[in-house]
């Protein structure tokens, strides 16, 4: 997942909240400073909820209109990050009046370097130098305040959505020999229900699809 939008919107505070709850390292933030191109470094951190869902986010360079010429080539060698990513989530500086052209320099900039048309969250940052509700979400815009916790949670909540959406909700009957197999779905699965059978471990969980294929062997049953 890649955090994207114009320089200022607050991608790196909101950045540094989710590391601050979720992140494997959570002294590894990032830079936060009122300034253009603070870094023109994309910073990378693996997040893990509390469900156990794992995901890499990262926080590119702040876009910016009429980018001088000099800066052209690294500006967008720091954006590449954004066409691997599979979600984006652009951020906008909800209190500037100046933001329906923050998206729109967004947009082309990616069109420019050719990131594909990927699903993408559009989250309007601070909220609070507004007279708005906030936290509110519409399909898939939010309106929110970095530093408003209530506001992070609609975020994680929207993300994951997005994310995890092909995950898969299955039950396994795990073989007590097999306890591997269930150290396994207990470290990188969530697990829903865990129940002791006589014929071993039964444990309903929320997997990859990639998993979900590399334990039918204990498949019981799925559902939606």
């Amino acid at each position: 997942m890649a955090l994207i939008g114009y320089t200022n919107a607050g991608k790196s505070t909101i950045m540094n909240e989710l590391i601050k709850r979720f992140g494997m390292n959570d002294d590894k933030q990032v830079m936060v400073k009122n300034m253009l191109f603070a870094t023109l470094d994309t910073s990378v951190r693996q997040l893990q909820f509390e469900d156990s869902k794992k995901l890499l986010l990262s926080d590119t360079v702040g876009f910016v209109s009429q980018l001088p010429t000099t800066l052209v080539e690294a500006f967008k060698s720091t954006l590449y990050e954004a066409a691997n990513a599979d979600l984006l989530v652009q951020i906008v500086d909800y209190s500037s009046d100046d933001r329906a052209d923050m998206m729109s320099t967004t947009e082309k900039t990616l069109r420019e370097i050719g990131v594909p048309d990927l699903p993408m969250l559009t989250v309007f940052n601070k909220a609070d130098l507004t007279d708005s509700e906030y936290p509110t979400q519409a399909g898939d815009q939010l309106v929110i305040s970095a530093k408003d916790d209530a506001s992070i949670d609609l975020l994680v909540d929207a993300i994951k959505k997005k994310v995890f959406k092909n995950f898969v909700t299955a039950t396994f009957m795990v073989p007590f020999d097999k306890g591997d197999v269930v150290s396994y779905l207990n470290e990188h699965a969530s697990v829903l229900e865990t129940d002791y059978k006589a014929e071993g471990t039964q444990i309903k969980a929320e997997v990859t699809d990639i998993d979900f294929q590399r334990f039918q062997a204990y498949y019981v049953s799925t559902e939606a």
